[in-house]
This record gives structure tokens, sequence and C-alpha cells, in this order.
């Protein structure tokens, strides 16, 4: 039986869990749009990657968005309306955050597996850690 996924709004104290959303596994990376109106899930199950989209007045999925390997971190950035994903097969994405028209502008090929990502709002750089193996 797959493992139920909640919705969990966070007020300090009164932090409350305020909905269930079925059928996403192992989400490592939540970003909402600037509205407020989206969630974005990143899935990490190996056979079936994708972004999960969850309209956040309902909390309830309403489109995906499909990736060639699970997400291993996820940043929104406002400024341009993108959701930039580090995957684990060494690529970076851009998926256009549009809601239920989200989709994958383009990629671009990492040299490692990515552990982290950030963004930097200012300049629109996202940047990827990538380990570095060590010799002896």
């Amino acid at each position: 039986m797959k493992e139920k996924k909640f919705v969990v709004e966070v007020n300090g104290a009164l932090s409350s869990t305020i909905a269930t959303v079925p059928g996403i596994e192992f989400p490592l990376s939540i970003n909402v749009d600037s509205a407020g109106s989206f969630a974005y899930a990143g899935n990490s199950d190996g056979s079936n990657p994708q972004i999960i989209v969850i309209d956040a007045a309902s909390n309830s999925q309403v489109g995906s968005v499909l990736l060639t390997a699970p997400a291993r971190d996820t940043h929104y950035s406002a400024a341009d309306n993108v959701l930039y994903a580090a995957l684990n097969d060494e690529t970076l994405v851009r998926i256009d955050a549009a809601g239920t028209s989200s989709l994958v502008i383009d990629s671009t090929a990492l040299s490692g597996g990515p552990s982290d990502l950030v963004f930097n709002e200012a300049t629109k750089t996202a940047v990827a850690a990538q380990p570095v193996a060590r010799w002896r």
C-alpha cells in the first residue's frame, strides 16, 4: 500500500495537516508559486519521475511534468516563473511553472550527479553542487 502524503500548514505551535494528496511517491522537494495558487512537488520515484502540480486551493493533483530522472532538488524562481530541477541523471531542467499548463522549457547536461541546488534571483543563476570523488 502506498504511503499517504500530507499538505501541512506550518504556523508555529498551530501547525496542522490540512489535506492528504495521494499518488506522490517520496517527494524530496516542494515549491509554491508566487501567487500561492500552485505547489510543485518533485516525485523521486525512479520508475515514474515527474513534477506533480498541486492546486493549492483544492489540495489536489491537477497535472504533472514528466522527467527523465527523479528530481534531486528544485527551486522556484518568482522572477521568471520557472521551476529549476536538478535531476539524478546529471541534468538541470527548466520548467515553465504555469499550473496545469506547466512544461519543460529546456535542459542542460551537468558534469556529475547533483546533490543540492540553489538559485540567485538577482543574477537568475542556478548553481548545482556536484560531489567530487576523493582519490587517495
